[in-house]
């Protein structure tokens, strides 16, 4: 009896702690569990917002005990004329305290964190909540302030809340509910509701969707579709997308900065497309990606094509290169484009280590907005000591965009497991 009080008692002490520590942007993190049911694992999103990662879902089902600490700075040394959030700025960085129970118990985190699931894909200073009701069903409920856009009026922030429920029986499909608002004051900013799914064919395909719905407006606010087809040495990537940009420009890193031009408007833009790879060359994959980008107010249509390559070592290295061309009507839809994306296990032989770099560059064929190109970048490097127990990451952010503030940041992480 003394056991069961004396754990929740506890982990109500460390989250007012916790609460104190994320007001100053430092925050100390303590998660732990009794391990006595099991469920299927999602890694955690470690990073701060300006390297997004992708959605979460699932719960841990093994006792950990960690400390987080983040700390960082970022710069805004030449403004651009166009007078645009960046979607790139260090200032909303992830500082949380997590206390984690199995699969089927509860799982709580306060403090600034990035929330994703259904309909929710946002930072949020708050409270949230995740739990698991028996092996085939969980929800996940939040509410707090919405930290990546400050109060006009000078208060910390709006206020949002929401809640998921989904159901997973035996990991081979997922179907979720969920909603969300967004309050600044007593005024309804914005109120969503929708339904995502995850099916699973075998272990050739799988299918995967959302809908995102507009309550207030009375109109969807975004659909997104894809699938993962494999056939022997090929794999097939067909994808469906509808969205806002006003909505959805911050959300999705790599858009925003093909999107720039259709921020401060409500241009609606549909992309269908397919990534077609080859994966007959060992260690290499080759490939060939389409997109059609059609906008809704701007009434132009503009193709995209490039060619992938994929390298994958058994070390646990990759790297990822992509080289395409945009083909609009528009010189801001006129452009080359190049990017790369890099992990390299201990480098250069150094034990324990990693290094990563993720590059996107863009050459227009016309000056846009008195630019030539746009480049944005991110660079991380790290050492692990102690048996994996204590993490060190040096991370840095390079942008320069028409559209976006240029910004050098650099961000300092440190993760200790204990």
């Amino acid at each position: 009896m003394f056991h069961r009080f004396h754990r929740p008692v506890a982990t109500a002490f460390f989250l007012f702690l916790a609460y104190c520590f994320v007001s100053t942007g430092i925050c100390a993190g303590l998660a732990f569990a009794r391990d006595f049911a099991s469920g299927h694992i999602s890694p955690e999103c470690s990073q701060p917002a300006a390297f997004d990662c992708g959605r979460e879902s699932g719960y841990p089902d093994f006792d950990d005990l960690f400390l987080h600490l983040y700390g960082g700075h970022a710069t805004d040394p030449v403004p651009s004329a166009f007078d645009q959030s960046d979607p790139d700025d260090l200032s909303g960085l992830i500082n949380y305290l997590k206390s984690a129970q199995p699969y089927s118990r509860m799982r709580l985190t306060l403090g600034r964190q990035r929330i994703f699931g259904g309909v929710t894909n946002d930072r949020v200073d708050g409270l949230k909540v995740s739990t698991g009701l028996g092996p085939w069903l969980s929800a996940t409920a939040f509410g707090g302030l919405h930290s990546p856009l400050p109060n006009k009026n000078g208060a910390a922030g709006d206020l949002i809340y929401g809640a998921r429920v989904a159901t997973h029986p035996m990991s081979l499909y997922e179907i979720g509910l969920s909603y969300q608002k967004i309050k600044e004051n007593t005024q309804d900013l914005e109120e969503n509701a929708g339904a995502d799914f995850t099916f699973r064919v075998g272990n050739r395909l799988t299918v995967k969707g959302l809908s995102n719905y507009n309550v207030e407006g009375r109109g969807w606010r975004e659909h997104s579709y894809s699938a993962l087809l494999k056939l022997d040495h090929f794999l097939v990537k067909p994808s469906y997308r509808y969205f806002q940009l006003d909505d959805n420009l911050d959300k999705y890193s790599v858009e925003s900065h093909l999107f720039g031009f259709g921020a401060k408007n409500e241009e609606i833009v549909n992309i269908a497309g397919t990534d077609v790879l080859f994966r007959g060359f060992g260690p290499f994959q080759v490939g060939l990606r389409g997109r059609q980008y059609d906008y809704d107010l701007r009434d132009e249509k503009a193709f995209y094509y490039a060619g992938l390559l994929n390298l994958k070592t058994d070390a646990g290295s990759r790297l990822e290169v992509e080289a395409g061309r945009m083909e609009g009507e528009t010189p801001e839809n006129i452009y080359s484009l190049l990017r790369f994306n890099l992990y390299w296990r201990n480098p250069f032989h150094l034990t324990n280590s990693f290094f990563s770099a993720d590059a996107l560059y863009m050459d227009y064929d016309e000056p846009v907005l008195g630019q030539d190109g746009a480049l944005h970048a991110s660079l991380n490097g790290g050492l692990i000591f102690q048996n994996g127990d204590l993490e060190v990451k040096l991370s840095g952010i390079y942008s320069q965009d028409p559209y976006f503030h240029d910004n050098v940041g650099a961000l300092m992480t440190f993760l200790l497991r204990f």
